[in-house]
């Protein structure tokens, strides 16, 4: 490897030259080391070198400078859309003092991209640094299909109408007279230095022949073919009279396009697996699960009817293909979003904290936040957190690394701060850790206790489970499914459930009812009994299973037959406070 090629295509393709390699796209030479962190990479890259010869290259922590592990070849891509070298730069000065006037050349803007350093958002001026036009996304792509939804010229217009707005406010603030204290000014560029425009746009969808799509048949239009595309079948009225009603119609509507390619898309492998039970309990037959497209195209060939998990709203049937939903046949989905747990008081961004706000450092323990603080270390300039301890002491934390960051659990402001660099943090530490391990014992016997206690078994009622099932209107997260699948094997082995969240407890109350046992759900307040009672209720309903609440808001007269329908076996589930 060339050395002096390889600094210059770094330096010339974005990646900025510091004293030390901390954040993307920075690199720093060390003799015949060069450490570089590439764009898109988890960590920075350090390349040993013999001459014009690579011995190794490894990555590393980019906080301890600690190798992490080895490479053999790696692949750089640009650190950003903005190359600074003598032609840019020139292009940039030029054509800023076109665009804005003598004025110009006074801002931070125009200062730091003349002396080539980088500038916080001044991809913002991109079409300034280059002689050419911008390219777009159809120049990159010059043979895809474009394809155009209805009332697309809307959505175009009120874009447009929403990018001119933001122009007109950047440029009425530009021409406020703000005080002596504002130093930067934000000159924003014309709109058509950036964006197509309506007129520009549309002129690109007639260059690359775009495919518009309508839901009306417009037969007498030239240059229109009509797909004889038609709506699903819903069975929303079948819903309303039973779960019977809607898999009849449903075998009805397949058998009628069985000429056809009948394919059912879902939400999930859980849910393919209950709607392929239900279809078999109701008799529809010849139903194959495909893992992907083709796969379905094949079940079809056989005349048979695929199951396909994929994200389709709403089925349609044309000349070749008959699709279904799962929600045509079920209902409305709420399909949720899978999120990450995290800590809640995990300090994701600096601008989430107030300065003076009680902050916890894992290895420091209790200080006050300062503010933010720009140091220089290293030779490098860093920002980081200003934490003051007690005395006075205070501790500068790269931001790099506010993860060793929590918030204080407590807004009383006669808290003590922690001594910096004393032992009562560590003692604290200590005691926590201590109470952690008896708790955890204590959870450990309680798990194994439960292990030894045996319960009645109870069978999964499995035609009527996957019916209930199928009412839930959300798609199971990940959590949710793991839970169901531990209470579902405990119900059946005769172990003891432990907890769950409500859709888990409605499972197994459903399980155990069908059962012929009964079945308690006892929570803390009669909000929530009155929540969980009306939720029981409504999906208990059409099933052999009476719910009822036991609190102080019902009535003595009711409270005593509730207890009697206990007593006598006639009641399944009951809710109340404890």
């Amino acid at each position: 490897m060339d050395f002096n090629a390889f600094l210059h295509y770094a330096s010339i393709n974005g990646y900025v030259r510091v004293e030390q390699v901390m954040e993307a796209g920075e690199y720093a030479v060390r003799g015949d080391i060069i450490d570089i962190f590439p764009s898109g990479a988890d960590n920075p890259l350090r390349i040993d070198l013999f001459d014009d010869e690579i011995e190794r290259i490894r990555t590393f922590d980019a906080v301890n400078q600690r190798t992490i592990g080895e490479l053999k070849e790696y692949d750089f891509d640009v650190a950003g859309e903005v190359i600074l070298d003598e032609n840019t730069i020139r292009n940039f000065r030029s054509r800023y003092r076109e665009q804005f006037g003598a004025d110009g050349i006074k801002d931070e803007l125009y200062e730091a991209v003349s002396n080539a350093k980088k500038y916080i958002g001044m991809e913002n001026w991109l079409p300034l640094f280059y002689e050419s036009p911008l390219p777009s996304l159809f120049d990159y792509l010059p043979t895809a299909y474009v394809f155009c939804g209805r009332n697309h010229n809307d959505a175009l217009h009120a874009k447009c109408e929403g990018i001119n707005d933001y122009y007109a406010a950047r440029s009425e603030a530009l021409n406020i007279k703000n005080s002596a204290a504002e130093t930067e000014n934000y000159r924003p560029l014309k709109p058509e230095f950036l964006y197509f425009g309506e007129s520009g746009f549309e002129q690109k969808l007639k260059d690359v022949n775009a495919c518009f799509l309508s839901p009306l048949s417009l037969n007498a239009a030239p240059d229109t073919k009509d797909e004889k595309c038609v709506p699903a079948r819903d069975f929303a009225h079948e819903r309303n009279v039973s779960n019977a009603a809607v898999y009849e119609k449903l075998s009805d509507y397949l058998n009628e396009n069985a000429s056809l390619k009948r394919i059912i898309f879902v939400y999930s492998e859980g849910s393919c697996e209950r709607l392929r039970g239900l279809m078999s309990e109701y008799n529809i037959k010849n139903v194959e699960k495909a893992e992907t497209w083709e796969q379905a195209q094949q079940i079809c060939a056989r005349k048979k009817i695929a199951l396909i998990v994929g994200e389709l709203a709403h089925g349609f049937k044309t000349e070749e293909y008959c699709l279904v939903s799962e929600q045509d046949i079920l209902g409305e989905r709420i399909n949720r979003k899978a999120k990450k747990v995290t800590a809640k008081d995990f300090i994701e961004d600096v601008s989430s904290l107030s300065v003076g706000e009680l902050v916890v450092h894992s290895e420091h323990g209790v200080a006050r936040f300062c503010g933010l603080e720009n140091i220089v270390a290293g030779g490098a300039p860093h920002d980081c957190l200003k934490l003051e301890y007690a005395h006075g002491d205070k501790l500068f934390v790269p931001v790099e690394n506010i993860d060793v960051i929590s918030r204080y659990g407590s807004e009383d402001e006669n808290v003590q701060l922690d001594v910096l660099g004393g032992v009562a943090w560590q003692a604290k530490k200590a005691k926590a850790k201590q109470k952690i391990k008896d708790i955890a014992d204590k959870l450990i016997q309680t798990a194994a206790q439960r292990q030894l206690k045996k319960a009645d078994a109870y069978e999964i009622p499995t035609g009527l489970y996957d019916e209930f099932c199928a009412k839930f209107a959300y798609n199971e997260t990940p959590d949710q499914l793991s839970a169901i699948k531990d209470v579902m094997n405990d119900l059946s082995s005769g172990g003891d459930v432990g907890f769950g969240k409500t859709e888990v407890a409605l499972r197994a109350a459903f399980t155990v009812a069908m059962s012929g046992a009964q079945v308690a759900l006892i929570v803390p307040t009669t909000l929530l009994a009155r929540q969980h009672y009306l939720n029981f209720a409504e999906r208990m309903k059409g099933f052999p299973v009476r719910v009822k609440m036991l609190s102080r808001l019902v009535g003595a007269k009711e409270t005593a037959k509730t207890k009697q329908e206990l007593a006598d076996g006639s009641l399944e589930i009951v809710i109340g406070t404890h």
